[in-house]
């Protein structure tokens, strides 16, 4: 029998043809298809307003935080705290102010990344919702060198979510991480100065992370991963929202500031940016 003289040759082309499909597929989906993490982060901002329906102006920040996010897309990251009411979460979330020394006296005021407010001669990081979008502005221009990406799903009454953080800048401060689950369009029971039909948004629902955050660390590696599971029996699947940031918690006060944050519907993903 005459020998084949292409077997060699055609097993090699068949091997290339293999090797080459595999580097294709894990091109496509990196990062568990998150995408490639760019050279340069977007920088977002976490708005934390605090609300509640026997305040008679917390409409009028609900309709400027409105209006901030029309002008800023999904570079805000909002997140509304209400006290006293049917959606109360201030035995929680009190917590946060209280590590800050600052109690919350006024509705609606809210935290901008966390940063002490300079309107106020940094002796609050509680701001007046006249100041919101100055704040907003200000903290845009800053880059941390620090991005999220997440990836989201839901499994019968729990919502899950995989945050990725990317840096690239190392550092060896004391960094946390805040994870929230929001809810919007929540019919209201007894708003005041509100007119018919009135609905809540971006209502802080849990904390997913320890209410103070969840140390990480940013000294050596580029990438880190964390996953966390919340119950979301009771809650409208399409209207729950994932809301991240990390943040650096200094010892001082004034050390203390939101690095970038991000959001997604849950069971949707959030691609690096």
């Amino acid at each position: 029998m005459k020998k084949p003289q292409n077997s060699i040759p055609f097993v090699l082309v068949i091997l290339v043809i293999l090797f080459s499909s595999g580097c294709k597929k894990n091109d496509v989906t990196p990062n568990s298809g998150l995408g490639t993490m760019p050279a340069h982060f977007v920088q977002r901002v976490m708005l934390e307003e605090v609300t509640g329906e026997w305040c008679g102006e917390c409409p009028d920040g609900a309709s400027i935080l409105s209006s901030l996010q029309q002008q800023y897309g999904d570079t805000l990251v909002p997140v509304s705290i209400h006290y006293n009411d049917f959606l109360d979460m201030s035995a929680t979330y009190n917590a946060i102010p209280t590590a800050f020394g600052q109690a919350n006296n006024a509705f609606p005021t809210g935290a901008v990344n966390r940063v002490q407010d300079p309107y106020y001669n940094y002796q609050d990081f509680w701001y007046s919702r006249a100041y919101w979008a100055g704040g907003i502005a200000a903290i845009l221009a800053t880059d941390h060198q620090t991005g999220i990406a997440l990836k989201s799903s839901i499994s019968g009454n729990n919502a899950t979510v995989e945050v990725h953080i990317g840096f690239h800048e190392a550092n060896n401060y004391n960094m946390i991480l805040n994870v929230f689950l929001v809810e919007n369009n929540i019919p209201a029971q007894n708003q005041t100065s509100a007119p018919a039909g009135y609905v809540h948004q971006q209502v802080l629902r849990c904390i997913a992370t320890p209410v103070l955050g969840d140390p990480i660390s940013m000294g050596s590696v580029k990438e880190i991963v964390k996953t966390y599971t919340v119950p979301i029996a009771g809650y409208v699947a399409s209207n729950l929202v994932f809301a991240v940031s990390v943040e650096k918690w200094g010892d001082a006060l004034t050390d203390r500031e939101v690095y970038n944050a991000r959001q997604v519907k849950v069971g949707q993903n959030a691609m690096w940016q």
